[in-house]
């Protein structure tokens, strides 16, 4: 974009300097000040943009530079339409200001017929760049790429028929005439108005020729004629599309720019009571300022961190914050503190950067004991002059215990009751007492009466609870939903959307095409939130398609975790091998030729990018050599090429139940970087020796290699080689006798591991089957895990922990390793609590003695409840943090540990063609062997480490991604046959229902089980003639003992954490969000 704000410049034009060259003082890091002048210069020469000015050259149309000059468009419709007037005939071209174009670029890229004509000034992207990086990126293509077609339901016409729409750049700052010196004192942004005013008043002069008119666009209200609000009320009527594009206006008279309030000026804190004047009521607490909130985080008041919608409350949430000094109890040295309604989380959004005020002590309490996944409050659409509100649950300190009265936002006095209910009420038990001396019942089942454990602990000490008073940093991205499926003609033209992430509040929009969109998956961009709203508003950008569409719901997956689908860029295809390319003997020099070896990979069914493949020889001495072969990517993908950059930018192969969205190219990570069968290929190779009789590694060697697969092997394949050799005694060949001694070591390898204390942890996976035409999923089970599995997981684990322990000697600032933080105690409680509740106590006081615990656990219960040892585990795996990405010289060499793998140093080095990861981690092993230099940009522990957060940020989208589109596809077939009986475990129990999953088809849910819920969805499911809903059990919460975590029924029967029910699953239609699937309690067995 350099390039295309310096184009004016490359006219070859004569150039002078101003007169008076202007001078700043500045001031150095030792306190010095020096006056620094510097030369201005001014042409005459410039291109003006104008397609119709004859007196300016063509600007340079070269790659990068900023093309096109671009031709007025009519001021208004013709006749008026619109409400704006015709103009008389005028013909403009838009000049937009930095705020317009920070607000409203998704106006100004849309390409409909009145934006048909936007010239941005200098000054003006001066100043976008500044603020946003991503809109000065947006700009700049808008500028450098040949303009394209309105986006899909922005739709209409181009304008004036077949011409695209036009933009251009004017370096106002360079062209004599156009320029203003800054006056003495002046401030930035000052002068920057003055220059766009000058700019506009050149242009004006420039153009009278030609008839046609610059138009300063605004960020005003709909009164400023000059305004972008103005524009589309004239042009509503014919182009009804621009009502849902322009963004919301701020709060006006308010905070300001609500974004940054830790990183821009602002005034503080004033404002706000009630509605006076004709103004609404205020609804939130101001935030606080800058100075504000700078002199409470110096003074340890106030603590910034990143705001977490509770998982099944969303009217909770939380932030991981430093409170040492306050003496609360954390892990590590970070404490999640609560926020508790959306009084106190003041207009945060999850995910957003928050600055918190701790309330007193005598104000702290538990976590929410309730499911409630929609807030109540606040679903109106609002209509001019409506009364906003809040109820009674959004405000106060109080939404999952605690008591008394609670300040709202406005300063009145609000109870901060228990969430609203209907119909009777549950009974609380508190107290351990309540249970004493029960005898215990058998595992794993329900029972009826009280729970029959002794408690894992007493209740829960306080946790600290806080107010949000400042928003940081805003981090609101596009969001996917639909418009409430109430919406009706009477709305007019605002709605209400409701985003597909339930731990997002509601969001006002406008339309005129309200009725139009209902049922449609919708993109948003979230614009504001005003204090006086109880909800935030926002601008729709996009149809998706029809809501419940397999297309419309993937793709909603995919822009939900921002997952890049779109093609590679022309340059970096450039970079990628001609046709036809084959290894050949320039290849092999230089590299160790491994293709007699018996090598051979072994993957999942269909299974293309085969990164890794392995062979197994014996070498003598008591010794044994496994080679684990790697895709050589490095060799195809040149550090800081365009390819690289956008792999870099992907960070991972997303993997979706049908489809794969590629890290790299398909001709590279489906053939010439794949080790597939029978074929030449570059791989670099770490060969392992072993000890034979007890698998301990003795040696690690690496290098570049050329291989030759003899054999791509599914999982199930491999381990019938594996049965028949055995079964006959030996090998029938060399491949077989390579898996039957990688299989022997890999046992020995395992039985290491877990002696040194790695653990065995467990997640729902799920296997699809598809149908071969349709591609539509006719069954799901859950993936069979065979020796073949464990056999390739352990010759890369082990892999991965050589070449991790070899980057770090040779880097040990800038390596890049990979660590799972050792968990805090207090981690691990919902465990504790699930194991006893089934009569079972685990020791978590290292992974060793909680890898013997688990094991004890599997063998005591094999008979009786075999999976039991498994939902313990998936319920051990949820107690930890997930394992992330570091630059070694980021934290101490104390936290490298991989709790999980008990592994002092690890990374990933085995799978390039799906993670970015191990790209960089193949040129830091090239580096260390000599191979290859290290990139410049690998060498910074700061840079190592941006890297790693960035991969960390895309390895987990590309997870959510891959369950989502496995909840989807399951979603789907669950709504083609419904689930009328199925067995399904508790995972966790609330005042109003419990947390399950489903085994069988790898699904989580809440059965509801208050009063009200379960007659609802009774009645709901009779009407509809759901399968089951004569069976369904007539249950509800009479009870709930918070200490032990049960819930005793009206019918007298207790359900605890791990009990087995059985539960009918239906899909119900829901417009609004996503079809939802509806758990439902059936009778119990007798």
């Amino acid at each position: 974009m350099d390039a295309a704000m310096d184009v004016a410049m490359d006219t070859g034009g004569v150039a002078a300097p101003l007169a008076r060259p202007p001078t700043r003082i500045r001031r150095s890091r030792a306190g010095g000040v020096r006056r620094v002048a510097t030369e201005h210069y001014l042409r005459s020469d410039l291109p003006c943009g104008a397609a119709a000015c004859a007196a300016c050259p063509r600007p340079d149309a070269s790659p990068g530079a900023a093309r096109g000059r671009v031709a007025g468009v009519p001021w208004g419709p013709p006749g008026g339409g619109g409400g704006g007037g015709g103009g008389g005939g005028k013909s403009v071209v838009y000049v937009p200001t930095a705020a317009v174009v920070l607000r409203q670029i998704d106006l100004l890229e849309c390409g409909l017929p009145p934006l048909g004509a936007v010239l941005f000034l200098q000054t003006v992207l001066k100043a976008v760049r500044s603020t946003s990086a991503a809109v000065y990126a947006r700009v700049t293509t808008l500028l450098t790429e040949p303009p394209v077609a309105p986006a899909a339901g922005v739709g209409a016409a181009a304008p004036d028929g077949d011409r695209p729409p036009a933009y251009a750049l004017f370096s106002n700052e360079h062209a004599a005439g156009a320029y203003v010196e800054r006056a003495a004192g002046e401030a930035d942004d000052a002068h920057d108005g003055r220059l766009v005013a000058a700019a506009v008043d050149y242009l004006t002069a420039h153009w009278a020729p030609t008839r046609t008119a610059p138009a300063l666009l605004t960020d005003g209200g709909e009164a400023d004629a000059s305004s972008a609000a103005a524009l589309v009320r004239r042009w509503a009527g014919v182009h009804p599309h621009l009502t849902e594009l322009l963004a919301a206006a701020e709060e006006e008279g308010g905070e300001g720019d609500p974004v940054a309030a830790a990183a821009a000026a602002g005034g503080g804190g004033g404002g706000g009571g009630g509605g006076g004047g004709g103004r609404p009521p205020q609804l939130f607490a101001d935030h606080l300022g800058v100075k504000a909130v700078r002199a409470g985080v110096r003074a340890g008041r106030l603590h910034v961190g990143t705001y977490r919608v509770a998982e099944y409350d969303v009217r909770e949430g939380t932030v991981a914050v430093d409170l040492s000094g306050v003496g609360a109890a954390g892990t590590g040295d970070r404490t999640e503190v609560l926020i508790r309604g959306r009084a106190a989380g003041n207009r945060a959004v999850d995910g957003d950067s928050v600055v918190i005020e701790l309330l007193p002590r005598s104000k702290w309490g538990g976590r929410s004991s309730r499911a409630v996944e929609e807030v109540g409050a606040g679903t109106g659409v609002g209509a001019e002059g409506e009364v906003d509100t809040l109820d009674d649950e959004d405000v106060g300190d109080g939404g999952g215990g605690g008591g008394g009265d609670a300040p709202s936002a406005n300063g009145k006095k609000s109870k901060a009751a228990s969430p609203p209910e209907t119909g009777r009420p549950a009974k609380r038990k508190a107290t351990p007492a309540a249970v004493a001396g029960t005898p215990p019942a058998a595992p794993g089942t329900a029972t009826a009466g009280p729970p029959a454990v002794p408690p894992a602990a007493d209740a829960a000490p306080a946790l600290p609870c806080a107010k949000v008073v400042a928003i940081a940093r805003r981090n609101w991205r596009p969001y996917c939903g639909s418009l409430a499926s109430t919406t009706s003609a009477a709305d007019g033209d605002r709605g209400l959307f409701i985003p597909v992430n339930r731990k997002l509040p509601r969001v006002r929009v406008r339309s005129r095409r309200l009725l139009e969109l209902v049922g449609q998956r919708l993109l948003l961009i979230m614009d504001a939130w005003p204090r006086t709203s109880s909800l935030p508003s926002g601008h729709v950008v996009r149809e998706l398609g029809t809501a419940g569409g397999l297309e419309a719901e993937t793709a909603t997956i995919l822009l939900e975790q921002e997952i890049n689908t779109a093609p590679f860029s022309a340059a970096a295809l450039a970079t990628l091998p001609p046709a036809g390319w084959t290894v050949t003997a320039d290849h092999v020099r230089g590299r160790w030729d491994l293709r007699d070896v018996p090598i051979a990979s072994v993957d999942p069914p269909g299974c293309t990018d085969i990164d890794d493949a392995l062979h197994y020889r014996e070498v003598g001495g008591g010794k044994v050599e496994v080679g684990v072969h790697i895709a050589d990517v490095t060799a195809f993908v040149s550090p800081g090429s365009a390819l690289d950059v956008e792999a870099g930018a992907r960070g991972t192969t997303v993997y979706l139940v049908d489809r794969r969205i590629e890290m790299l190219p398909g001709v590279l990570s489906g053939n010439l970087c794949s080790l597939m069968g029978n074929v030449d290929r570059l791989a670099f190779s770490a060969l392992l020796t072993l000890d034979a009789a007890t698998g301990r590694v003795v040696d690690a060697v690496f290098g570049r290699s050329v291989i030759h697969s003899k054999a791509s092997l599914t999982y199930e394949a491999a381990q019938r080689r594996i049965d028949a050799a055995r079964a006959a005694g030996g090998p029938a060949d060399a491949v077989d006798g390579s898996l039957l001694g990688l299989a022997a070591m890999a046992a020995k390898l395992r039985a290491a591991r877990i002696a040194a204390g790695a653990l065995t942890l467990a997640s729902p996976e799920m296997r699809f089957r598809l149908e071969r035409e349709t591609n539509e999923v006719t069954d799901v089970t859950a993936a069979e895990q065979r020796e073949t599995n464990a056999m390739v997981e352990e010759f890369m684990l082990a892999a991965n922990v050589a070449v991790a322990a070899r980057i770090h000697a040779t880097f040990p600032h800038v390596a890049l390793l990979r660590r799972h933080p050792r968990p805090a105690g207090e981690m691990f409680a919902p465990l504790l609590r699930a194991a006893a509740s089934a009569g079972h106590a685990l020791d978590v006081s290292s992974s060793k003695k909680l890898s013997e615990s688990l094991d004890a656990v599997a063998a005591a219960s094999a008979a009786t409840d075999p999976y039991l040892s498994t939902l313990l585990r998936i319920v051990a795996t949820r107690c930890m943090s997930q394992a992330v990405y570091f630059s070694a010289g980021s934290v101490d060499s104390a936290e490298y540990l991989h709790y999980g793998l008990a592994s002092p140093v690890y990374t990933h080095f085995t799978s390039p063609i799906r993670r970015y990861a191990d790209v960089i981690v193949h040129r830091l092993l090239a580096a260390c062997i000599g191979l290859a230099p290290l990139p410049d940009g690998l060498a910074s522990s700061a840079r190592m480490q941006r890297a790693a957060e960035a991969i960390n940020d895309r390895h987990r989208a590309a997870q959510f991604a891959g369950r989502a589109s496995g909840a989807l596809h399951t979603k789907l077939l669950i709504k083609r046959k419904a689930v009328a009986d199925e067995a399904a475990r508790v995972l966790r129990v609330m005042e109003n229902g419990v947390a399950v999953l489903v085994p069988r088809y790898g699904i989580e849910g809440v059965v509801y089980l208050a009063r009200e819920d379960v007659e609802r969805e009774a009645v709901e499911a009779g009407a509809a003639g759901a399968a089951g809903a004569a069976g369904r059990a007539t249950e509800w919460v009479d009870a709930y003992d918070e200490v032990h975590e049960a819930l005793t029924l009206n019918s007298g029967r207790t359900l605890r954490v791990l009990d087995t029910v059985r539960v009918s699953v239906v899909v119900k239609e829901v417009a609004d969000r996503a079809d939802r699937t509806v758990f439902s309690l059936l009778p119990q067995s007798k």
